[in-house]
């Protein structure tokens, strides 16, 4: 199910057995996706080992030997919360080597949007970190309630499903990775 990996809380630790591949099927076509969540900072978050260890994983689903329906099509990169900090953003930086590599989209995907000007805030501080225009989705994944003392605001859900949603958009930008998928598979089948 791909909903309850979008607002799932980290519990402020790295932990690589958390890389969940998450399938995603349509009639016409399949796509999965890597949710990177389990990378947030910590006293004891070591860029170098977080990234190796994705890049691990990759490899596993999308080497020589791995079969073209295990590859991962996508990577979204989950920011909740108010600020994104420098470490973050180097981590980022990192992952553009599996962009570079495997051909790998990564779509930055900010949830728990309620509105106001926090996501764009967000999106500007992760775009200082990377050299090409980032591809950035703000969504509310289930409908929420927050109260006050007088007050009660309810927002509902958007940006998954839609038309414009996040899956659609990565669907789109993982079709060019799916293609290039394929072509190294069956150009590596050749060789041997």
């Amino acid at each position: 199910e791909l909903l309850p990996n979008l607002e799932e809380n980290s519990n402020g630790k790295y932990n690589k057995k958390k890389f969940v591949p998450l399938e995603y099927s349509s009639e016409k076509s399949s796509l999965v996706l890597l949710d990177s969540r389990g990378i947030e900072i910590s006293k004891n978050y070591n860029i170098d080992i977080a990234t190796e260890d994705i890049k691990q994983f990759i490899e596993e689903r999308n080497g020589l030997n791995s079969e073209p329906d295990k590859f991962i099509h996508c990577i979204w990169y989950l920011v909740s919360g108010n600020r994104f900090e420098d470490d973050e953003g180097e981590y980022v930086k990192s992952l553009k080597s599996l962009y570079t590599n495997f051909g790998l989209p990564i779509i930055f995907v900010y949830t728990k949007d309620i509105g106001g000007n926090q996501g764009i805030l967000i999106q500007e501080r992760i775009q200082e970190f990377m050299e090409e225009k980032i591809t950035f989705i703000s969504i509310l994944a289930r409908d929420m309630e927050t109260k006050t003392k007088k007050n009660s605001f309810k927002f509902e859900a958007y940006g998954v499903f839609e038309d414009d949603g996040l899956v659609k958009q990565s669907f789109d930008l993982a079709k060019k990775a799916i293609k290039s998928s394929y072509f190294n598979y069956m150009k590596n089948l050749l060789k041997n």
